[in-house]
C-alpha cells in the first residue's frame, strides 16, 4: 500500500502534478490546495474534495481532497501543517540557527501528536533529522512543514517514507512543496473519513 500526501499549489486540470501522480501509483493519496482534478485522476479513484477552510472559517478558493484505491482501517493525519521545529525560537537558539520565523510552540505541537499515538512517517523511515519538504520564495529549503503521522499500529508495516525528487518537483515548479510517499505492506480493515484543511484518515 503507498500512501502520498502533497500541496500541489492550486493545480488544476492541465497541471503535470497529476502525471507525476499518476505514475507514482499511489492507493491513499491525502492532497492541499487542490485548484481542479482531471477526469484521468477521478476516473481512476474514489474521491472527495471540500473548500479548505481559513482561520477564520471562511472557505477559501481551493479545496483539500482525498483519493482512494481499497480499504484502509488506521488512522493516517497527514498534510500541510505550516509547522516544523526549525520555527521555534528554542531549536533555532539551540542549532545557532537563525530564520525569518522566530515563535514558539511548533515542537509542541509534534510532541502532542506523539503523545497521541501517533508517529511522523518521514522522520521514523529517516531515522529522526528534520526533512524539509517546502520551498520558500527566497528559493531555500529548509522546513519540514509537511507531516504524514499514522497511528502507532500501522508503523510495523511501514517499508519505507521519501519525499518526491526534489530536481522534478522544484526543478519543473510543479509545487512549493515537496510530496511525502510512504508505503505500506497491506493492512485489512474498513474505512470511514473525515476531513479538514489538515487530511484525516480513520477506521
Amino acid at each position: 500500500m503507498r500512501i502520498i500526501t502533497w500541496n500541489v499549489h492550486r493545480a488544476r486540470k492541465d497541471n503535470p502534478v497529476w502525471d507525476f501522480l499518476l505514475r507514482k501509483e499511489p492507493d491513499l493519496v491525502l492532497l492541499q490546495e487542490v485548484g481542479c482534478m482531471p477526469s484521468r485522476v477521478t476516473d481512476n479513484f474514489d474521491y472527495l474534495t471540500r473548500p479548505a477552510i481559513n482561520e477564520a472559517g471562511s472557505p477559501q478558493k481551493f479545496q483539500t481532497g482525498v483519493l482512494i484505491k481499497g480499504k484502509i482501517g488506521y488512522w493516517v493525519v497527514v498534510g500541510d501543517f505550516n509547522s516544523s521545529e526549525t520555527f521555534d525560537r528554542e531549536w533555532q537558539n539551540r542549532n545557532g540557527k537563525r530564520f525569518s520565523v522566530r515563535r514558539s510552540g511548533d515542537g509542541e505541537m509534534l510532541r502532542r501528536m506523539r503523545g497521541l499515538g501517533f508517529t511522523e512517517s518521514l522522520r521514523k523511515s529517516e531515522q529522526d533529522p528534520i526533512i524539509p519538504t517546502f520551498r520558500q520564495s527566497r528559493g531555500t529549503i529548509r522546513h519540514q512543514i509537511d507531516h504524514l503521522f499514522v497511528s502507532n499500529n500501522l508503523i510495523p508495516v511501514l517499508e519505507g517514507c521519501k519525499v518526491g525528487d526534489e530536481a522534478t518537483i522544484l526543478g519543473k515548479s510543479l509545487s512549493d512543496h515537496l510530496p511525502i510517499i510512504a508505503d505500506f505492506t497491506e493492512p485489512q480493515a474498513t474505512t470511514h473519513t473525515q476531513h479538514s484543511e489538515k487530511s484525516t484518515w480513520q477506521t
